[in-house]
């Protein structure tokens, strides 16, 4: 169980690290709208998604056997 916990922290970190990264974009462009900051977040959001299904398959896998 705690697995998942850290695999959910993992997907909030990733996140965040990557709405940093856009805010950082838009910051040094001096951006109006925060284009770049919302994109990293959904990128961010996407890599963790993937990397949590991929663990979760495989603990299901792993469960079975």
């Amino acid at each position: 169980m705690l697995r998942f916990a850290g695999l959910g922290l993992e997907l909030a970190s990733s996140t965040l690290v990557f709405a940093g990264i856009g805010y950082l974009v838009d910051t040094f462009f001096q951006l109006e709208k925060s284009y770049a900051m919302a994109g990293g977040a959904l990128i961010g959001f996407a890599l963790g998604m993937i990397r949590f299904i991929q663990q979760a398959l495989k603990a299901a896998d792993e469960s079975s056997s």
